[in-house]
């Protein structure tokens, strides 16, 4: 009981205390299941509405970059029925909220945990793809973030994740993802590189992207480059890239 009342007060009076507890706890972003916390659900102590209140309201980034990461882990290799606790409670919307934020590690941190979200079937991206579009061209848009590899490498991550349906991988090419995924081929950054190779083989399943990408002799041979390339991981991105691309327009 005294656990508990600890976890709520700080919440309230130190937000950035709880997040590092339950970062250290959770072990962030490394899959360890949330919810064998010590014998205390997260959803029975409210804790959920009250970091999508403090998503909300805070502006400190510090707080706001804990606070982003403790909800990507409380959705790392959870379960369906936890993953649904957590778009019930509206953090999808808070996070997507954060990738208008100023700071690029807050949006880096919103980035990641939505990632994760988006890879469960139960998360709806028609919050994502709603009809302004305003923040698929926000992340379309920090692909080519001058001199932050760490932004361009997790948007084109989210890309290659949100790009599931025909129709989400025609409107992504409609708003111009194509350009700027093709000028990460080209990145210094293996792991740009590497995001840009998987994003562009999930939206060359599009039969239209595929079209555009057979005309550009330029990124089609710098992808053969890379089939050939040192580094096994992007030789393996390169060679899926290759074999979607042969399959939807032979």
């Amino acid at each position: 009981m005294l656990f508990q009342c600890t976890l709520q007060c700080s919440l309230v009076s130190h937000p950035f205390f709880l997040f590092h507890i339950l970062l250290c706890a959770f072990d962030t972003f490394s899959c360890a299941p949330f919810y064998t916390f010590p014998h205390v659900p997260f959803y029975t102590l409210s804790w959920l509405d009250r970091i999508c209140t403090i998503l909300k309201s805070e502006s400190e980034p510090a707080i706001l970059v804990q606070a982003a990461a403790v909800l990507g882990s409380f959705a790392c290799n959870s379960e369906p029925s936890i993953v649904q606790i957590l778009v019930s409670s509206g953090t999808v919307p808070c996070l997507l909220h954060l990738l208008s934020h100023d700071s690029p590690p807050v949006i880096a941190t919103a980035l990641r945990s939505l990632k994760i979200l988006f890879e469960c079937a139960q998360v709806p991206r028609d919050l994502l793809f709603r009809p302004n579009q305003e923040l698929l061209l926000r992340v379309i848009a920090l692909l080519s973030v001058p001199r932050d590899d760490e932004l361009n490498q997790i948007s084109a991550a989210f890309v290659a994740n949100v790009a599931v349906t025909e129709h989400e991988q025609g409107t992504l090419f409609a708003l111009g993802a194509v350009q700027p995924l093709c000028k990460l081929l080209f990145s210094k950054h293996a792991k740009s590189q590497q995001s840009a190779l998987e994003a562009l083989s999930v939206l060359t399943r599009h039969e239209q992207v595929a079209k555009v990408m057979a005309q550009d002799t330029q990124v089609t041979e710098r992808i053969l480059c890379l089939v050939k390339d040192k580094r096994a991981s992007l030789r393996l991105f390169a060679m899926k890239w290759y074999v979607v691309w042969v399959v939807y327009v032979i």
